[in-house]
């Protein structure tokens, strides 16, 4: 099946996570991820865009409320959040729950994480393709459960054309 849906994590992946307590949305400054938004921008043309958190601090409503601070919200068909699903990734039951609500299979979905023990793993058990998005190699590890790296935000429209013209 051809892909529909983008899912993206939230923290490190579409936005900064800093160290700050509570919701991000109350935070004293945010910032997103270089490229993202043209990121989005481009994708939205033929996906649905997602957002799944496991921001414990922050219901789907205070996401929303963080990603408006910064003008990202427009680009978002949905955001789930841990605290509202009841499992945080990686318990297969997150995915699950997204499948479910969205009426999607996971050959139909592709999830980019920062992290690969949360992110990856999860969505991988029920056969999402996953982009590791390891920003300027920091992590030095390898994520054998994903189908593709990328360093850069910016790469990421061109990487989800080529997994989908493998399908």
């Amino acid at each position: 099946m051809a892909i529909k849906a983008i899912v993206f994590d939230w923290g490190d992946t579409v936005m900064r996570d800093f160290p700050f307590p509570g919701p991000m949305k109350s935070w004293p400054f945010v910032s997103v991820i270089p490229d993202m938004e043209e990121t989005l921008t481009e994708l939205k043309k033929d996906y649905y865009i997602i957002l799944a958190s496991n921001a414990g601090d922050s219901t789907t409503f205070d996401i929303i409320d963080a990603l408006e601070r910064v003008g990202l919200s427009k680009y978002f068909h949905h955001v789930f959040s841990s605290k509202d699903l009841g499992f945080e990734k990686p318990d297969i039951r997150f995915f699950q729950a997204i499948e479910k609500e969205l009426k999607l299979s996971g050959d139909e979905v592709v999830m980019i994480g920062n992290n690969c023990e949360k992110d990856i793993k999860g969505a991988h058990q029920l056969k999402w393709k996953c982009v590791w998005f390891n920003e300027d190699q920091v992590n030095k590890n390898e994520c054998k459960e994903a189908d593709a790296t990328i360093y850069h935000m910016a790469g990421l429209s061109q990487l989800i054309k080529i997994l989908s013209d493998n399908e």
